[in-house]
């Protein structure tokens, strides 16, 4: 017993789309016969790493933060937390309730916040 011709046209038509879009899809290479076309691809590619650096580099001091905190040997809940950064320990989990950092009860939210702020200014004391 073999597929109805109707489930057959169906599964060929979407394997066609499916190969269609996955060759156009493919990013192709420049045309490096042309020193222009090569030059701005060089160009793009260097602009593109030098932002991602720039980047990882705002994002250090938060990276370097959570490394210390995860990788303390102590029991870390939000309390040794707040006073690490020179919260007391009942305004600091107001203040993460307050901008929805903290979710019942857990510190995902907290490792969120500061991994979203590079610059370390959501660290201040409260």
């Amino acid at each position: 017993m073999s597929y109805s011709y109707e489930l057959q046209a169906k599964a060929f038509d979407r394997m066609t789309e499916l190969e269609t879009r996955a060759t156009s899809s493919r990013s192709t290479l420049p045309d490096f016969t042309n020193p222009v076309i090569a030059a701005r691809a060089w160009a793009d590619e260097v602009e593109a790493k030098q932002a991602a650096l720039v980047q990882l580099e705002a994002a250090k001091p938060s990276v370097e933060f959570v490394q210390k905190y995860a990788e303390a040997e102590s029991i870390k809940c939000l309390g040794d937390a707040a006073k690490v950064l020179g919260h007391k320990s009942h305004s600091f989990s107001k203040m993460l309730a307050s901008d929805g950092s903290s979710s019942s009860g857990t510190e995902c939210g907290f490792l969120r916040k500061l991994t979203s702020m590079p610059d370390g200014s959501w660290l201040g004391p409260g």
